[in-house]
């Protein structure tokens, strides 16, 4: 097992928990984006705290800020999408949709970056779209209700969250550094969750966003620097499918710990999900 493998791997437990978190925080309360302001406002902290002390900050240079800064307002909008969107639906169907970003990161880095096309990775594309029918359903889809707009925000919020891996990626070929470039995404991100408060004119948190906050911030930047390592000398068509496979620890445990149905299109969706994972990994 290659060391990037692995780094994915954990990855993609830590992003199951995350979103879990998120759907319990939801349930307590939550205004988004203000939960999203304090979330990042500690995400940023430990991370530059960390680059200071570390020497990392020396390391930024023009390129990462141009690249980064946009994938960071990018990130922000998906992450706020994927947020709305599970107040209303089911978190084992629109973590999923969420975490399937990796079809457009992968399509992406194949077309646009140069990594290779095979048979294994379209295969893992096909099942990865399948699996999202399969967990959504046809009556899910209908756009008449509110499950309906539910999965029209989470998929939207994918699909940016796809194009800021293809952004990540780019620059991670071009010499960017994990750390760096992590730090220049917080900067417009911070800005953009700033902006929130300012114009909604609310920023002090409820308890359920003192509580939850702290701790899925650091999940996160567990992920995110787990994920830009791996991807730093590994491919994303391939790192991507493996740490997004945390829509299923999403899945599994909305059903153990938050009592959701565990439905024959959920089970095939988990099976599906699993074998575009894996297909894509082996490529």
């Amino acid at each position: 097992m290659s060391l990037a493998i692995l780094l994915a791997g954990i990855a993609l437990l830590i992003g199951g928990l995350a979103d879990l978190l998120y759907r319990v925080a939801q349930d307590r309360g939550i205004d988004s984006g203000v939960f999203v302001f304090w979330q990042s406002i500690i995400f940023s902290a430990i991370l530059w705290a960390y680059a200071i002390a570390s020497g990392d900050i020396s390391k930024l240079d023009t390129f990462t800020w141009v690249v980064g800064l946009p994938a960071g307002a990018l990130g922000y909008a998906g992450l706020t999408l994927f947020i709305i969107s599970v107040k209303t639906g089911d978190v084992s169907v629109n973590a999923p949709i969420f975490r399937l970003n990796f079809v457009i990161t992968s399509a992406g880095a194949m077309i646009l970056l140069g990594e290779s096309v095979v048979w294994a990775k379209l295969l893992g594309i096909t099942f990865a779209l399948l699996s999202v029918v399969s967990f959504a359903g046809i009556k899910s889809l209908n756009f008449s209700s509110k499950q309906a707009s539910s999965l029209a925000l989470v998929s939207v919020g994918s699909i940016i969250f796809g194009v800021v891996g293809i952004l990540i990626k780019y620059a991670l070929n071009n010499d960017a550094e994990p750390i760096p470039l992590l730090m220049t995404q917080t900067i417009a991100f911070q800005i953009a969750a700033t902006i929130y408060v300012v114009y909604a004119k609310k920023w002090k948190p409820n308890r359920a966003t003192s509580l939850y906050s702290p701790w899925i911030a650091i999940l996160q930047l567990i992920w995110a620097s787990l994920t830009l390592t791996a991807l730093s000398f590994g491919e994303a068509s391939i790192i991507y499918p493996i740490v997004q496979l945390s829509f299923v620890v999403t899945a599994i445990l909305g059903i153990i710990l938050l009592h959701e149905d565990l439905t024959k299109g959920k089970a095939v969706g988990i099976v599906l999900a699993l074998g575009a994972v894996g297909a894509l990994a082996i490529a």
